[in-house]
């Protein structure tokens, strides 16, 4: 049997246009000769669907959408879509049902998942097509109770983001599973999985299809869509070095971060972007993963010294929009906020000083910035980081603003990894930008570090407390300083209502603030 692999990029909600793509695809593979086509779950839907599959209209559409497919599908296709199901208990839920189109006709291939957490194997659906015996899982990973006796492929139906399951097998390494299970079967296993992202999630692609033998045939692109053919007999197919697709994690996050910056974008009607460059590894970063997302022509620079930027602030941003491509235009801040000062001194008490002067340069960068979006219909991207976030280290309504954060879930000490690989790559992020000590330039000589524990430090604590779960007193075990990290968490905690008004932000690795749900009024400290 001729086989194609669908690994497709949908749009949350977007019926029409996800239909056309998995048809345009259907009629590519039935050019080539395929006899079945397998899509990645979802597909047709997209996801996140946040409450959409809880709408009566909508999923009205969809399967509306789902038979017009199945009538116009040109070969047989292995498809799922979001069902309401009942459990044992009476209860409903919804869940994505595997379905079959042959002949214009959808058939339902079971009504629940085939093998649940515990691996009972009671739900076990096996089918059979020209001869080839099937058995799908549908979001969730095959194991050893699957019945193998005569079984010629396994399906995995999936829509996997980053930092779920088992994305990305053969780029990220974790292929060992899908060989044994080929080798255990002696059959050929395919894992199909949804690339591309929405809102913060990141699909991992990496659809593939290992062989009998548990030799990789193909490992799909983690960012783009693809369709790959192969036959179960009769064909010889040149097999996948594997060394050739697997991904360090800098490479892996950075090729992340550029997918999710150019879907949301792109997906929500824009094609440019404007970014705020101060000549720190934030706003670099930010600019680079922009111009390898949507191209050097829809990214635009801005650089707006204040009273206490640095020469280099200027110099550095130009070195690295030279090396990018992107244009440029420098508006300085110093008399509009020198305006500010006059208008509300009075007002402030004879003058404004202290930290409300050090965020009023903060709020007219952004006021720069979200005037020349408006203007010229630029999606402002934000360029702060989760340390950042974390500790609440930002000027509301100022550094906060944007309407996409690249680096939102991104610790500092990973900004500066993924800038340093960006680096490497070709010229782009300057070596004075990363080598330089990171400063807001709010007032004379600042560095992060006079209200900041070292980052390196600092990100520690931070991920044994937001991934690790940990408190105070178990952090201070692990060696810190006990006022050091009572400080951190505290500051974590006081800032809640800050990451509450921060813009989105792909997940890419670890936890996401926004996940906790912690409330913003709350009595609960975390101290030693």
């Amino acid at each position: 049997m001729r086989i194609a692999l669908a690994q497709m990029n949908s749009t949350p909600g977007d019926l029409d246009n996800n239909f056309n793509m998995a048809l345009a695809m259907a009629h590519n593979a039935k050019a080539q000769g395929a006899d079945l086509i397998v899509y990645n779950a979802h597909f047709l839907s997209g996801l996140p669907l946040k409450g959409l599959d809880d709408y009566e209209p909508f999923m009205d559409s969809l399967w509306m959408h789902m038979d017009a497919l199945g009538a116009q599908m040109p070969l047989r296709a292995l498809v799922t879509c979001i069902d309401r199901l009942t459990n044992e208990d009476g209860d409903q839920f919804f869940a994505p049902a595997a379905l079959l189109m042959e002949d214009g006709e959808i058939y339902s291939l079971f009504t629940e998942a085939p093998f649940d957490d515990e691996g009972d194997d009671e739900e076990a659906r096996a089918f059979e097509i020209d001869g080839e015996i099937f058995v799908v899982m549908v979001e969730s990973a095959v194991n050893e109770n699957v019945p193998f006796d005569g079984v010629d492929v396994v399906v995995e139906m999936c829509a996997d983001a980053i930092t779920e399951n088992e994305y990305s097998p053969f780029a990220t390494g974790r292929s060992q599973r899908l060989k044994g299970v080929s080798r255990m079967g002696d059959c050929y296993t395919v894992y199909a999985n949804m690339v591309g992202a929405a809102d913060s999630m990141v699909f991992g692609g990496g659809s593939c299809v290992v062989d009998p033998f548990g030799r990789l045939m193909h490992s799909c692109s983690v960012s783009t869509p693809e369709l790959f053919i192969f036959d179960t007999h009769g064909r010889k197919h040149e097999l996948q070095d594997e060394a050739s697709v697997h991904m360090s994690q800098d490479e892996f996050s950075y090729t992340a971060l550029v997918t999710a910056t150019r879907d949301y974008v792109r997906k929500n009607g824009f094609s440019d972007v404007v970014v705020g460059l101060s000549g720190g590894i934030d706003s670099a970063l930010v600019a680079a993963i922009a111009t390898d997302a949507l191209g050097a022509e829809h990214v635009h620079g801005v650089l707006m010294p204040g009273p206490y930027s640095s020469e280099g602030s200027v110099s550095d941003s130009l070195d690295l929009a030279r090396n990018l491509g992107i244009s440029t235009v420098t508006l300085p801040i110093g008399e509009p906020v020198e305006a500010v000062h006059a208008q509300l001194a009075e007002a402030c008490g004879g003058e404004v000083r202290g930290l409300a002067a050090e965020n009023l340069q903060a709020r007219m960068r952004m006021i720069y910035l979200m005037t020349l979006s408006n203007a010229y219909g630029w999606m402002v991207l934000n360029t702060s980081n989760k340390s950042e976030a974390a500790m609440g280290f930002s000027t509301l309504y100022g550094d906060t603003c944007g309407a996409y954060a690249p680096l939102a879930n991104m610790y500092k000490t990973r900004v500066f990894d993924l800038a340093r690989w960006r680096a490497a790559q070709s010229p782009s992020i300057p070596e004075a930008i990363i080598l330089k000590p990171p400063s807001a330039e709010l007032y004379p000589d600042a560095k992060d570090e006079d209200r900041l524990p070292p980052y390196d430090v600092l990100d520690q604590i931070l991920q044994l407390h937001i991934e690790g779960g940990k408190s105070a007193t178990q952090i201070a075990m692990e060696g810190f300083d006990a006022d050091t990290v009572s400080r951190v968490l505290a500051t974590t905690k006081a800032n809640e209502y800050k990451r509450a008004q921060e813009p989105l932000g792909p997940l890419v690795e670890g936890e996401p603030l926004s996940g906790r749900e912690w409330p913003i009024t709350c009595g609960w400290r975390d101290s030693l």
